[in-house]
């Protein structure tokens, strides 16, 4: 199992501390939790590398129609 050194100014600690074990969790089960999380919340490497490869999107397909505004109350 991998093992890393976090340095965390007194304000971050306590709030990991305060976090972990309000939910029951050890610090390093909660850390591991969040990165987990976090790395769920991110696009995939070859997602972000096609970032600006299209020149131009294709237009969008337009309604038909000509929709008036209701009146308001």
């Amino acid at each position: 199992m991998g093992q890393i050194s976090l340095y965390l100014d007194d304000e971050t600690e306590q709030l990991l501390r305060s976090r972990a074990k309000a939910e029951g969790l050890s610090q390093s089960q909660w850390v591991s939790r969040e990165l987990k999380a976090a790395a769920a919340r991110t696009l995939p490497a070859d997602v972000l590398a096609l970032s600006g490869s299209w020149r131009e999107l294709p237009p969008l397909p337009r309604p038909d129609w000509e929709a008036t505004d209701l009146p308001r109350v």
